[in-house]
């Protein structure tokens, strides 16, 4: 018989954990309190109050009234009988106002974040554009020199180019310099010569001449014995 009783025990336990888990859902309806009794009747001992947007688990129901078990954590859970008009599938106002409510908060301080990030977001912007016409004007600077530079190279291959051509003109020039002077030095040794050969040649003449005269003269004087 012991052991009948534990089996029996064993196998309601197990109804009674399978009706629980096929337990609808329900909400306590918008109203402050209502109360939770030991049967399905006004009459009936009240073993606890729930309030507004409790809920509980419906476990069974007899005419106007439901059987229900309170959602709590291990023995704070309870089962009892309360009116079925004070019970609704849906969420109560107070509820879904508090969710609203909370996720308004959440909303407002993601908001915030993102504002705050938006305004970071904003300072990078600035520093980010301020920096692009930075490294803009460095460009163009930069192409600017670049033009300069092109421009001065191609300048200084003309200059460097002329210059050749001057040098070489300038080499030729004193080349045929060194040629005239060669030949002008000639000329002057040639004139010198000539001017030595031409005194020397009248000095002879001179000379002669001289003589021829000295002899004519002796000739025209009278002899005196």
């Amino acid at each position: 018989m012991y052991r009948l009783g534990i089996i029996f025990t064993i196998v309601l336990g197990i109804c009674i954990t399978g009706q629980w888990s096929r337990a609808e859902q329900a909400y306590v309806t918008d109203i402050l309190k209502i109360t939770l009794r030991t049967g399905p009747s006004t009459g009936n001992k009240i073993i606890g109050m729930l309030s507004s947007g409790n809920l509980v688990d419906l476990l069974g129901a007899e005419g106007d009234w439901s059987h229900i078990r309170t959602r709590g954590a291990g023995n704070n859970a309870k089962e009892g009988w309360v009116l079925s008009r004070y019970l609704t599938s849906r969420q109560p106002a107070m509820i879904q106002i508090d969710a609203f409510q909370k996720e308004n908060t959440r909303l407002k301080e993601q908001m915030v974040i993102l504002q705050q990030k938006l305004q970071e977001t904003d300072r990078l912007n600035g520093e980010l554009t301020e920096k692009l016409n930075g490294t803009t004007k460095a460009l163009d600077k930069m192409d600017s020199d670049y033009k300069e530079l092109k421009q001065g190279s191609a300048e200084y291959l003309k200059l460097k180019e002329a210059f050749a051509i001057v040098e070489s003109k300038l080499k030729k020039a004193r080349q045929e310099f060194g040629a005239l002077d060669e030949s002008y030095k000639k000329i002057k040794y040639s004139e010198r010569n000539i001017w030595f050969a031409t005194g020397a040649a009248i000095l002879l003449i001179g000379i002669i001449c001289g003589i021829v005269l000295g002899r004519r003269e002796k000739r025209r004087k009278p002899r005196y014995y």
